[in-house]
């Protein structure tokens, strides 16, 4: 595939600022950012003038944007096909209908596994038409099936429910003994379809099927990916017992093959998935066998891939020193410089946790280059996002630290440079999932210099594609930052709604963010402290502040302790790392009004500044109390 020119943003040669230490100075210059993206704008630099002495992010966008579960299983066309080769996948824009149909559905799926949704999409609709001229129903049927595996990344949910029912009507039209496998494969894809719009019982039935539909073909690899896919079925679920079963199955499957790449994947699979069920040692010793296999093997791939596995399982475990020398390991045996990449990145976010500034220094360099290799995908514009993020931390932990005379600095503009960057390639992309992360995080970096009218625009704009895309694990936190922004301009009725519809998102995710699994990428990972708990926490602040001087709202106040009382019940499933708590809610108050009239009910809440207490009395509203009083006081007494 060909490239756009890379920009090199960092380096020897690259534009050194100062650092600007006051938090409301408009710190993003607009001609620095030109300067730096030059082959992005290069036409648009004659329209600045000498005023433009600021970045405005939406004219900057607007500008730049007119200048240009598991791994799932891609369906395969039967070989009784004829397929030329592959021609150079270098100008999508001349691939034509006449085209070589077994061609155009393996540059759909090169481009699939480059992370190239949206032009993976324009191919296999391609060779859609061509199957369909021809009249090639177990073909179409394969290339459907791969078109709504590339729909489902891109979150058009409708357009891929068309896609996987036309191809599964077109295989129960054919002699079954002809297209098993790819009934299978599409049954799988069509399984993944449901799981990800919440249909998690008929996923395990769909799921069921193709199992027996592998063992059927004698298909061992596909067996032990639909029960790892059953698995995932019954976690969702909420069924925790019977996911870990489903997976103790997969495990005595593999040990009977003999080994092979398809066995040393298969134990990654299920090491990844014990991984998010919390079962750490199964992990880590399924792991350790995948890795021996891929070594036994030779296979550099693979033996980077599981010591990337190991690294993220030993992280997992807060063990930093062995997971830092598992990704050590894995930037010196894997060939693929995207797994590097992430390799480094997780090692940065190790060592910028542990404030180790002059190690910071020595990685930064080494992830730059690499981020410049690698090519136009979802998963490189993440890494971008990812690394930008963290260059974002280290400016602000050295700013802070007594001692950092060793550190030549980044700035926040840097960050801003590439997060400008990752949105302009997401959108060349047309993927909306990866526009909105970049779209939130360059929101989030002006939030943090308090420009806020810029960050809320960004915001929006955020969760506009974010909603578009039935992204809700993104969508949740753009709705928190909205609210933080809005709160922060005083805008308290507005901020209150955001945050609401922030928490109510967090329902919606509860069963996935409980494990810490992000849905989407790897790239993206939800810790419960940072990620979920300050939503509901932050929420409760700011109804009770929104009381203050008033005369209480029992509403309010209602609203106020359910939020609490829902922050409780995720604290519970994050413990026990499944949603364990199903049972029917009770009411309280009438248990108090009824059955016991000498009690009382108090909710205590630990805001930073003060102490509120909610107390329901027996057969009178809800009353607040309020007690100045740090938090950290507070922790000290008790």
């Amino acid at each position: 595939m060909l490239m756009p020119k890379k920009t090199r943003i960092f380096g020897a040669n690259s534009v050194k600022v100062k650092r600007q230490k006051e938090p409301g100075r408009r710190i993003f210059s607009l001609r620095y950012i030109f300067g730096v993206c030059q082959s992005l704008v290069l036409e648009t630099k004659k329209t600045l003038t000498g005023e433009a002495n600021f970045l405005r992010l939406p004219l900057y966008f607007l500008i730049a944007l007119l200048c240009i579960v598991g791994s799932p299983v891609l369906a395969k066309v039967p070989v009784s096909i004829n397929s030329s080769s592959q021609p150079p996948i270098n100008s999508l824009t001349s691939l034509v209908v006449s085209a070589d149909p077994a061609s155009l559905l393996q540059q759909g799926k090169v481009l699939y596994s480059a992370g190239n949704f949206a032009k993976a999409v324009e191919v296999l609709q391609q060779a859609v038409q061509v199957y369909q001229q021809r009249g090639e129903s177990l073909a179409l049927a394969a290339t459907l099936s791969n078109l709504s595996l590339a729909y489902q990344q891109l979150g058009a949910w409708s357009q891929a429910q068309q896609a996987i029912t036309e191809s599964l009507n077109l295989l129960k039209g054919q002699d079954k003994n002809q297209n098993l496998q790819i009934f299978a494969q599409s049954l799988d894809i069509q399984g993944r379809l449901q799981l990800l719009m919440g249909q998690a019982e008929a996923a395990l039935a769909t799921w069921q099927q193709t199992e027996q539909i592998y063992k059927q073909t004698d298909n061992k690899s596909g067996v032990v990916r639909s029960q790892i896919n059953q698995a995932q079925a019954w976690r969702t679920q909420g069924f925790y017992p019977r996911a870990v079963k489903t997976l103790d199955q997969v495990s005595q499957t593999l040990k009977s093959q003999p080994d092979s790449i398809e066995k040393t994947v298969g134990l990654r699979s299920l090491g990844d998935a014990l991984l998010v069920l919390g079962d750490f040692e199964k992990s880590r010793q399924t792991l350790e066998e995948s890795l021996t296999i891929a070594r036994n093997l030779q296979s550099s791939a693979d033996i980077g891939a599981s010591l990337f596995s190991l690294g993220n399982n030993a992280r997992q475990q807060q063990k930093n020193q062995q997971a830092i020398a598992y990704y050590e390991q894995t930037v010196e045996a894997s060939p693929s410089p995207l797994t590097k990449v992430q390799a480094q990145l997780n090692h940065l976010g190790l060592l910028i946790e542990d404030q180790q500034w002059a190690k910071v220094q020595t990685l930064l360099p080494s992830i730059e280059s690499k981020l410049d290799q690698l090519p136009l995908s979802r998963a490189s514009i993440y890494a971008q996002v990812n690394y930008s993020q963290s260059l974002s931390k280290v400016n602000s932990g050295v700013l802070q630290a007594s001692s950092h005379s060793y550190y030549s600095g980044f700035s926040t503009k840097d960050s801003a440079v590439l997060l400008a960057k990752a949105i302009q390639q997401s959108h060349s992309l047309g993927d909306k999932r990866a526009e909105a992360y970049a779209l939130k995080s360059l929101g989030g970096l002006y939030e943090e210099t308090r420009q806020w009218s810029e960050a809320q625009k960004l915001t929006r704009q955020g969760l506009a594609l974010a909603q578009s895309s039935n992204a809700l694990e993104i969508t949740y936190s753009l709705e928190w930052q909205l609210g933080r922004l809005l709160w922060a301009q005083k805008d308290i009725n507005g901020a209150i709604a955001a945050y609401d519809s922030a928490v109510d998102t967090l329902q919606s995710l509860r069963k996935d963010l409980v494990v810490n699994k992000d849905v989407v990428n790897q790239d993206v990972q939800f810790n419960f402290r940072d990620s979920v708990e300050p939503v509901y926490r932050q929420s409760v602040e700011l109804l009770l502040k929104s009381q203050e001087g008033k005369l209480s709202d029992e509403k309010i106040l209602e609203k106020a302790r359910e939020r609490i009382e829902a922050l409780q019940l995720a604290e519970l499933d994050d413990f026990f790392r499944e949603a364990c708590l199903q049972g029917k809610k009770v009411a309280l108050d009438q248990v108090v009004d009824q059955d016991n009239s000498t009690a009382a009910i108090l909710y205590p809440i630990i805001l930073p500044d003060e102490l509120q207490v909610i107390v329901k009395i027996p057969k009178q509203r809800l009353q607040s109390y309020t007690t100045k009083i740090s938090q950290a006081e507070v922790e000290k007494l008790l």
